[in-house]
């Protein structure tokens, strides 16, 4: 057996997980910039 199907699958998921973790940051941003602005 070989790390390397893990080593990929490892990096495939913090691919997933930091495109994820941008999204969320984005909305949050744009929940913010929102309630200022209505403000």
């Amino acid at each position: 057996m070989t790390d390397k199907p893990n080593k990929n699958y490892i990096l495939m998921s913090l691919n997933v997980f930091e495109k994820n973790a941008i999204k969320t940051a984005l909305m949050v941003m744009k929940k913010i910039s929102n309630k200022t602005y209505s403000e």
